[in-house]
């Protein structure tokens, strides 16, 4: 929950990369989030990012696979905000996060790893490609509510996932 990884786990990978076991990053975090971790833990090769979205060789920098949320979906999902000022959204582009309400997220550039970019219309981010993924943070007493309300609202077009006790994410 600290984002940093314990001595502990550091000396078990270790261990197991010197043993020859094959150790691939597999999370919601997209690349320049992984690379922190992977230098720390000493991780090259392939990584699974963005809940599955994006598989990236880190030693080459080559893009082995990217899933993009639809144009339409994506900004029905980030239009979400305006109704409902509870929902802070993180639009995922490539290696950066935009969102609307920079001042809310400079608390809590910590838990994505940095500090995203403000955009007053996050739609028109997107009007020339379409985004990895949309996160909403919310306060963690929401969180299973907005769940289930962005779960039903997105249907079969996308997988909806928490992926921490305050992000509902749109992959």
């Amino acid at each position: 929950h600290d984002t940093e990884i314990s001595p502990r786990v550091l000396a078990t990978l270790r261990r197991a990369m010197d043993a020859g076991v094959r150790v691939v990053i597999a999370t919601g975090r997209n690349i320049p989030g992984v690379r922190h971790f992977a230098e720390r833990m000493g991780i090259g090769g392939p990584a699974i990012a963005q809940q599955g979205g994006l598989i990236f060789d880190l030693d080459t920098g080559v893009e082995l696979r990217r899933l993009h949320l639809p144009h339409a979906l994506a900004c029905e999902l980030v239009g979400l905000e305006h109704a409902r000022p509870d929902l802070h959204t993180v639009l995922y582009k490539h290696d950066r996060l935009f969102v609307t309400n920079a001042e809310y997220f400079a608390a809590s550039a910590h838990l994505v790893g940095f500090a995203p970019t403000h955009a007053p219309d996050l739609c028109a981010v997107i009007a020339s490609e379409d985004p990895d993924k949309v996160l909403f943070m919310v306060e963690p007493e929401q969180t299973a509510s907005v769940l289930t309300e962005i779960t039903a609202l997105v249907g079969a077009r996308a997988t909806v996932v928490q992926s921490h006790a305050q992000f509902v994410e749109v992959n």
